[in-house]
């Protein structure tokens, strides 16, 4: 119980600092300039981008199935699933350190 409360306020103080961030951000530049910005983007150049990054995951997946498969038979779908799980565990556990 009490690890969970102190969860809570680090996220709450996690939650409240992007809030004064972005405050700030949005204060200093005007709205109407923010979106002649976004209008002007090349969202082209986005897609090498988002086609290298999903590669290097498929890769990274590929090799942790032949990691497992050294160790027991086990399916693609399955060294996918425990992947994206792994990661997704990583990732919540390093935020509440």
């Amino acid at each position: 119980m009490r690890r969970g409360m102190r969860n809570l306020i680090i996220n709450l103080i996690k939650l409240g600092l992007t809030f004064l961030v972005f405050l700030v951000i949005f204060k200093r530049v005007s709205f109407p300039s923010l979106t002649e910005i976004l209008q002007g983007v090349k969202f082209i150049y986005f897609i090498p981008t988002f086609l290298l990054s999903l590669a290097f995951t498929i890769l990274k997946i590929y090799k942790w199935h032949l990691l497992l498969k050294s160790l027991e038979d086990v399916s693609f779908s399955k060294s996918v699933d425990s992947y994206l799980i792994g990661m997704t565990l990583l990732k919540k556990l390093s935020s509440t350190c």
